[in-house]
């Protein structure tokens, strides 16, 4: 294999354990993107990209989409993302024990390296939901009192509720009204939150393997020109 071509294959291998040396130190609650009318309790948030801070969340804080979208970072690679009228409430922002209230509409949180000894746990309806391992997982507030629904289109999770507990894994759903019933669903199922929360995950791989090749590119140079001297 070629230098340039080993040092890829580092870079992939270690590029998880770097993003969490740069992230220990955070919150959960971060606002990575956003488009539209959105506000964190009354106050509305503008998009502010580049070498700004971005948005950083309190425990307790409601972020509430009106007419539009947002992804929120749970901590090191964990994100959450809402399309259309939605809100959610950051309970406590701490990586080492994230809890999320869904309070209205839809959530997809996407798991790609969460840091080692963190904890993720989503509250809707009266469940309360661990998110064990890296995958895909859709939230469906509740339509009516005591309800709201999980399907997990990858990964695995453990639900409670009144002190019932169950496990899922990819391609199951669980219903979150008392008795917490498991059924399997269609994975091809999708809407517009589903494509929208697909292309921004591309979007995270796509430009990570380019920072990874640059990178990469970078290191053989400087190996070559020692080589050269």
């Amino acid at each position: 294999m070629p230098d340039a071509g080993k040092l890829v294959l580092v870079l992939l291998c270690g590029s998880a354990a770097i993003a969490q040396q740069r992230t220990i130190s955070a919150r959960a609650g971060t606002i990575n993107y956003q488009q539209g009318t959105v506000y964190v309790d009354d106050q509305r948030v503008h998009a502010i990209y580049g070498g700004a801070h971005p948005f950083q969340m309190k425990s307790g804080q409601r972020l509430r989409v009106v007419n539009g979208r947002v992804e929120l970072l749970l901590g090191s690679g964990v994100y959450l993302r809402m399309l259309g009228a939605s809100s959610i409430r950051m309970e406590d922002t701490h990586l080492a024990d994230t809890r999320v209230l869904v309070e209205d509409g839809s959530v997809l949180i996407e798991v790609a390296g969460m840091n080692k000894g963190a904890q993720l746990r989503v509250i809707c309806g009266e469940g309360t939901t661990e998110l064990k391992r890296d995958g895909s997982y859709r939230f469906d507030a509740p339509a009516e009192p005591m309800t709201g629904r999980l399907r997990i289109y990858s990964g695995d999770a453990a639900v409670e509720r009144e002190g019932i507990a169950v496990k899922a894994r990819s391609g199951l759903a669980v219903d979150l009204a008392p008795g917490l019933e498991v059924s399997k669903f269609d994975l091809t199922d999708g809407d517009a939150l589903q494509a929208w929360a697909a292309q921004r995950s591309q979007r995270r791989i796509d430009n990570e393997r380019r920072r990874l090749e640059a990178r990469a590119m970078q290191a053989a140079k400087r190996k070559a020109q020692i080589e050269v001297y």
